[in-house]
């Protein structure tokens, strides 16, 4: 008996039956048997999750599994969680990092706790703080950060400076 349906994206329909979510293209073709503890999608990424672990993968490779070709998924991870301008944030144990639409790296994965700024992102480690901006350029540890858009703050060598992360320059 189906529990539950919905469309992935306007792209493929998934289906639970007994608990389990199976992914069909709208020709009535499975793609993938019922074998999901649970689906979502990132746009245009599927995050498959079985055993409480994430497997990602593209809507363009799930289609290709009617033309019998193999998914190939990248590592699972822990959780994943949609990341700005349609990155997916991806954590597996105390890494954390952010992909794109292609599965390809924006922010390397790494032992860093991510946030979201109105320029990109801050990736907090051990050593201190950074940012990312949303061209990939990063810029030097600093001691702290502070964010109030417009505006960006740094504290570096015990002083507080003005901080533009477009340039990653102190102003």
């Amino acid at each position: 008996c189906i529990e539950a349906a919905k469309v992935m994206n306007g792209k493929f329909l998934a289906i639970q039956k007994d608990g389990l979510w199976s992914i069909w293209s709208f020709n009535g073709r499975m793609l993938i048997p019922y074998s999901l503890d649970e689906l979502t999608a990132i746009k245009d990424v599927a995050c498959l999750k079985t055993k409480n672990k994430f497997v990602l993968a593209t809507m363009e490779a799930i289609s290709l599994l009617a033309d019998q070709q193999p998914l190939n998924p990248r590592d699972s991870v822990d959780e994943v969680k949609p990341w700005r301008n349609d990155g997916v944030w991806i954590q597996k144990g105390k890494v954390q990092g952010v992909v794109d639409q292609y599965l390809d790296t924006l922010i390397k994965a790494d032992q860093q706790q991510l946030s979201q700024a109105f320029f990109g992102s801050i990736a907090t480690t051990r050593e201190g703080f950074k940012t990312i901006n949303d061209s990939g350029a990063k810029s030097v540890l600093f001691q702290q950060i502070v964010v109030q858009e417009p505006w960006t703050v740094v504290k570096t060598d015990g002083a507080w400076h003005l901080y533009n992360p477009a340039t990653n320059r102190i102003i």
